[in-house]
Formats: C-alpha cells, sequence, structure tokens
C-alpha cells in the first residue's frame, strides 16, 4: 500500500517522475508493480484507508518515505523488504508508503529537494491527517530515509502544531541516513 504524487501517463499506463496535482493511492496487487506498470490498484482515499488499517493485526500504521535518487520501482522494492523484515521480527502493524517524484538520477539532487519540497504537505493533508481521523486513532510512526526525513519535518513544519485532529500526535519517527538538510 502506498500513496503517491508522481503523475500518471494513462496512455503508457505508468506513473512518471513528474508532480502530480493529486495525491493517488495504490494497492500492489500484480507483479508488474515493480517494473511501474499497473493494471490495478488505485484506490479512493478512504478505501485505500480502510485497506490500509485491515492490514494491520495491531492500531499501529508505519509510513515510509523514500529519499533521494529513488526510482519508484526501487521504492517498492525497499518498501516490501521493510515490511517483510518488520513482520518478521513480529511488527503487526500495516506498512504504508509515501512516494514522491525523485527521478532516480544521482546528479538531480536540487530538482529531487524541490520537488520532495513541494509535495511534502501532501503527506499531511492527504495521508497523515485522515490517518489520525479514523475512529480507529491509529498510532502513526515514521521511518524515512535519506531526502525523505526533510519530506516529513517540511510536510510537519508547514502544517505547525494547530492541525492535528484532537491533538497532533505521531509515536515514532526515525531518520536513517538523514538527509543534509
Amino acid at each position: 500500500l502506498f500513496a503517491t504524487r508522481r503523475s500518471f501517463n494513462p496512455s503508457k499506463n505508468i506513473l512518471t517522475n513528474n508532480p502530480a496535482d493529486i495525491t493517488r493511492f495504490l494497492h500492489v496487487t500484480s507483479s508488474s508493480a515493480a517494473a511501474g506498470k499497473w493494471k490495478d490498484g488505485f484506490y479512493t482515499q478512504n478505501d485505500w484507508l480502510n485497506l490500509t488499517m485491515q492490514d494491520a493485526a495491531s492500531n499501529d500504521v508505519l509510513i515510509y518515505v523514500h529519499g533521494f535518487n529513488t526510482s519508484q520501482a526501487g521504492n517498492l522494492k525497499r518498501l516490501s523488504k521493510i515490511e517483510k523484515g518488520l513482520k518478521t521480527q513480529g511488527y503487526e502493524g500495516a506498512v504504508v508508503g509515501f512516494d514522491w517524484p525523485s527521478t532516480g538520477i544521482p546528479t538531480d539532487y536540487d530538482g529531487d529537494l524541490g520537488r520532495a519540497k513541494k509535495t511534502a504537505r501532501y503527506l499531511v493533508s492527504d495521508v497523515i491527517l485522515p490517518l489520525l481521523s479514523r475512529a480507529e486513532r491509529p498510532r502513526v510512526h515514521f521511518l524515512a530515509h535519506s531526502m525523505g526525513g526533510y519530506a516529513i519535518l517540511k510536510g510537519l513544519q508547514d502544517f505547525g502544531d494547530s492541525h492535528g485532529p484532537g491533538g497532533w500526535t505521531l509515536d515514532q519517527i526515525a531518520f536513517v541516513s538523514a538527509d543534509v538538510h
């Protein structure tokens, strides 16, 4: 399960490296997803949130945010490894990803930084706040790699303390190989 701010090219049936005007919510159900091809998997935000909570045997949701120089295929492979590793260690919550449009090109640091900055607020408005507004009131955790940490901090900064439903409460946040910013 992941939410993305990548634009969708319907003629090629792929998500691109360009920022989108909307957040798309996906559930990877086919092997072609790793190649960036989609036969199915697009959901409404509410249906995606329901799938997220159904995927959790506990009241925990971990959101993984990838870093700089990460292709979508690379992000999905890493998200799958993180989920499998956590489940092997006894984690019973849902594991979802937030995918922002990194190009996956090592020389495009400044471009990736701009795209992370542009899409960061949607991590909060389209994923975190709707999760925290659910009746289950899940414990939300973050795992961020590299520039993903910047995206989380920028998104939270854009909203401040007053926008969380019934209080701004996040559980654990881990920054791995945090970005210089």
